[in-house]
């Protein structure tokens, strides 16, 4: 009886032993570099990973604290770097946390106006074409990490902001891991995204010092929709250059100026004329040195000089560091009076970065 316990004992252990080999494969492990990054460590490492990468950068992160774009902190830098490395053609794509917080009993009003801690980063770098979400309002995207070159992962506890970077106690990893920048790619993809994104618009701005207030108002007594546009093409092809002699062709004005209008008046270089010459009569805004001429070269002068003040026309609301004011419908309706230019609406805004304010307007 024991003979036939032991031989049924061999049939099964040997029968078990052949299935855990079928089973069981040998673990290879794939050789991780890691670079302690903790405290003061973490800037320089993760400046020059960003500066040497050669294909795709992809970051989140719960908090860049960015209130100077003018100045060189060196949270500024790393976002300069990310900005440049876009220009270089690198994938960049970063999202940013904003929670909804409940700071009023009311509930009303826009949940994401709540939240403002990246709304400065994020404005800066969806500006200047970088591809930045936030992370859907429902949830915390508490992750401090980069994914460069799908490569190498630079993660810990180390967010964005001056006191992390200089002061805090923070613990930061470098690691070059294939398979871990994998992974951790993959979770990244999988994180939702608000889907009410803020638009920034990118095109091209005629920049105006806050002092053409004055004269912005008189544009708007007089309806002079169609001269205010004129106004700011003499500006963008004159490249900003004040009192200096510059040279425009009829023709080119004529044929930008004539699209939807209705009258001759854009479509004979005499009504041109009479146009340029109310810019300087009526607003000081240029001085026209050959105003009898109805032939190509126009020259003019764009005056530097600013007269006037401002009316309660224009509403001026400011808080923290963004100005805005408002403005008659016909001055920023694509399908009104404005509509001489090329790309005719008008955007107007206004921020204060560094102490200087501009006025924005959308060509």
């Amino acid at each position: 009886m024991q003979k036939l316990i032991n031989i049924i004992l061999i049939i099964f252990l040997s029968h078990n032993i052949a299935f855990a080999q079928t089973i069981v494969k040998p673990v290879v492990t794939a050789k991780v570099d890691i670079q302690n990054i903790s405290n003061r460590k973490y800037f320089q490492t993760t400046l020059d990973s960003i500066n040497n990468a050669k294909s795709s950068i992809y970051m989140t992160m719960y908090f860049i604290s960015l209130s100077d774009t003018q100045g060189n902190s060196k949270v500024l830098q790393l976002v300069n770097a990310l900005i440049a490395a876009h220009k270089r053609g690198l994938k960049i794509k970063i999202i940013l946390d904003r929670t909804f917080t409940f700071t009023s009993s009311s509930g009303q009003g826009d949940p994401r106006k709540n939240d403002v801690r990246n709304q400065v980063a994020y404005t800066y770098l969806k500006s200047n074409g970088l591809e930045v979400y936030y992370e859907d309002i429902t949830n915390y995207t508490h992750i401090k990490s980069l994914i460069i070159d799908e490569e190498t992962v630079i993660i810990g506890s180390t967010n964005w902001t001056t006191s992390a970077l200089t002061k805090n106690n923070e613990a930061s990893l470098l690691i070059k891991s294939k398979s871990l920048a994998q992974e951790l790619t993959e979770d990244f993809n999988k994180i939702q995204l608000d889907q009410e994104e803020e638009y920034i618009d990118n095109s091209p701005k005629v920049e105006l010092p806050i002092s053409f207030m004055p004269i912005f108002e008189k544009f708007i007594e007089k309806h002079d929709e169609k001269l205010f546009s004129m106004y700011l093409y003499f500006i963008q092809k004159a490249n900003f250059e004040f009192e200096t002699e510059k040279e425009f062709e009829y023709k080119e004005l004529r044929e930008l100026f004539q699209k939807g209008a209705t009258s001759k008046e854009f479509k004979q270089n005499y009504y041109l004329r009479e146009y340029i010459k109310r810019l300087e009569k009526r607003y000081g805004l240029i001085k026209y040195l050959n105003p009898k001429n109805t032939t190509d070269p126009i020259k003019l002068m764009l005056s530097s000089e600013v007269k006037g003040k401002v009316s309660d026309q224009i509403v001026i609301s400011t808080k923290g560091e963004n100005q805005s004011f408002t403005i008659p419908q016909s001055f920023c309706n694509t399908t009104g009076t404005s509509a001489y230019l090329a790309n005719p609406s008008i955007v107007i805004s206004s921020t204060a970065y560094g102490g200087k304010s501009h006025i924005k307007l959308g060509l």
